[in-house]
C-alpha cells in the first residue's frame, strides 16, 4: 500500500490554474519490466517512431503530426504514443496506443484514427 495524491478537480480563473488534490491509499500490483517491455515492443510494430501521421479529420492532410516516442504511463502502466503537431504552435500530445491505432466509424466508412 502507498499513499497517492489524486486529482479531484481543476479550477481556472483569470489565467490561474488551481489543482486540488486529496490523499488516497491504494494497493497496486506493478507489472513486471519484462511484460512492460513486451508491450512497448508490440507498439513499435504498429507505430513508426519519427514517421509523420495525419488525423482522420484532416482530410486535406495539412496538419501533420510527428511521432516522438512510445512511453509507459507511470500511473496506469498503459503504453502511450507521444506525438507533436508540425503546424501552428507545435503542441505535443499523448494518447494510449490503443486509442492512437483505433478505427473510427465515419460517414465514409471505417477509417484509422491516425494514418501515415
Amino acid at each position: 500500500m502507498y499513499r497517492q495524491r489524486e486529482l479531484v478537480f481543476l479550477l481556472v480563473r483569470r489565467h490561474r490554474i488551481r489543482f486540488v488534490f486529496r490523499d488516497t491509499m491504494r494497493s497496486i500490483a506493478h507489472t513486471s519490466q519484462e511484460d512492460l517491455l513486451k508491450k512497448v515492443v508490440d507498439a513499435h510494430r504498429s507505430i513508426d517512431v519519427n514517421a509523420t501521421y495525419f488525423h482522420y479529420k484532416d482530410t486535406d492532410r495539412a496538419r501533420p503530426y510527428k511521432i516522438i516516442v512510445i512511453v509507459i504511463n507511470e500511473s496506469t502502466e498503459e503504453v502511450c504514443v507521444v506525438y507533436q503537431a508540425q503546424y501552428g504552435e507545435n503542441l505535443t500530445w499523448m494518447r494510449t496506443v490503443v486509442e492512437f491505432t483505433s478505427e473510427i466509424t465515419t460517414d465514409h466508412g471505417i477509417v484509422s484514427r491516425f494514418s501515415v
